[in-house]
């Protein structure tokens, strides 16, 4: 039997990263993001790989109405897996910033992933799974994002809990903490002084998703950390007091951007 995967953010970086490999593994796929064109392009991309009927769906998920749109089709259609793949950020002062900005971070990250998830695993059959992406920022405090990562030590506090209330349902659930990816959710989250010093440490989002996919069939969890250099940061910043991580991540912070 065909399985299928559900992914939201879909239409570039990671979210299409994904759709991309789970098509090479035999899935069909239902992407989900606001801009349609690139949504077509993936659907034709993706029924190039392997022959079934992919779909997508237009929601915008920084609205109650998107959220709607996509526990409706959680409701309707049973997916293997499901990927909570859609969230952004903004870089900068949170005094200087535009609240509204700042709120809706919070609805896209956690309100929208909470109620997707809820759905899901309201329906989740033995052998299903949910990845929730999180961000290294779980164990990297980093005050020049402080919307951003509160949103992220949440997802992966999260999905710890429901990894262990999922065992007994015979459901996996992944938090997957990866680093600096080169997509294009940098370039959108504010102004960079220093590119360059974010490129040396960024990943290709193909290592990120294939870490990912590696854990998901062994059923790895419940964090999952994508390559050796976020497993070392993370180490490290453990052992760290963490007025000292938060104190460095802030440095690092003012000279990136």
């Amino acid at each position: 039997m065909t399985k299928s995967v559900f992914i939201t953010g879909a239409s570039e970086g990671l979210g299409r990263c994904f759709a991309l490999h789970f098509a090479r593994q035999g899935y069909r796929v239902t992407a989900v993001a606001r801009n349609e064109e690139r949504l077509k392009s993936l659907v034709k991309e993706l029924s190039a790989i392997n022959a079934h009927q992919h779909n997508y769906i237009k929601a915008d998920l920084s609205v109650d109405a998107g959220h709607q749109q996509c526990q409706d089709a959680l409701e309707k259609t049973h997916y293997d897996v499901l990927i909570n793949n859609a969230g952004f950020s903004y870089f900068g002062e949170f005094k200087d910033s535009c609240l509204n900005d700042e709120l809706a971070v919070m609805k896209v990250n956690i309100e929208c992933l909470m109620k997707l998830a809820h759905t899901y695993m309201k329906h989740a059959k033995r052998g299903d799974a949910l990845i929730n992406l999180s961000s290294l920022t779980y164990y990297l405090p980093t005050p020049v994002q402080p919307s951003y990562v509160a949103s992220k030590n949440w997802i992966a506090s999260f999905s710890e809990s429901l990894w262990y209330q999922g065992r007994a349902q015979g459901v996996y659930v992944q938090g997957l903490c990866p680093g600096i990816a080169k997509t294009q959710f940098v370039d959108r989250a504010g102004a960079i002084k220093h590119r360059n010093l974010l490129d040396l440490i960024a990943v290709s989002p193909e290592t990120v998703v294939s870490a990912s996919y590696r854990a998901l069939e062994k059923r790895k969890g419940p964090i999952v950390l994508p390559g050796i250099a976020d497993k070392l940061m993370a180490g490290i910043m453990t052992l760290l007091p963490r007025r000292a991580s938060v104190w460095l991540m802030g440095k690092v912070g003012d000279m990136a951007f």
